[in-house]
């Protein structure tokens, strides 16, 4: 599912969660779905959130997301702790090499302060209250 979130300063915030895609596990969708929002009304971020699958790939898959994702200006990982967090980890690290900061977070708020930080936007503990579905 991809969402849209604006901060206090009406900055465009992307959210895109792998519960939408059929097979959550084919990471070259979700890069190409991550490209296809950034063409939208430039957003200044991008919140992944991958916490409901297991966020775990090759490292030409990881070279594939990481590019895809660095078209945002911003990006901000959520996953689970453990191995995800592993991989969220190397993505962000392969996305920051491609000129975007990037970080990767287990907790959404700690990634929404992150955000906010980076913003210089009141970015509350979660998504702000407005938020449109879309696809």
């Amino acid at each position: 599912m991809c969402l849209e979130s604006r901060t206090s300063r009406g900055d465009r915030v992307v959210v895109l969660g792998g519960a939408s895609f059929a097979e959550p596990r084919n990471w070259l969708a979700v890069a190409d779905a991550a490209s296809l929002a950034a063409t939208v009304g430039s957003p200044r971020a991008l919140m992944l959130d991958f916490r409901t699958h297991g966020f775990t790939l090759s490292s030409r898959d990881a070279d594939v997301l990481a590019t895809g994702l660095a078209a945002y200006p911003l990006v901000a990982i959520l996953t689970d702790l453990g191995v995800s967090y592993g991989c969220a980890r190397m993505v962000s690290t392969l996305v920051e090499l491609r000129g975007s900061p990037s970080a990767a977070f287990y907790d959404e708020a700690e990634g929404w302060r992150w955000l906010s930080a980076q913003l210089c936007t009141d970015v509350r503990d979660g998504p702000p209250p407005q938020v449109k579905t879309g696809k």
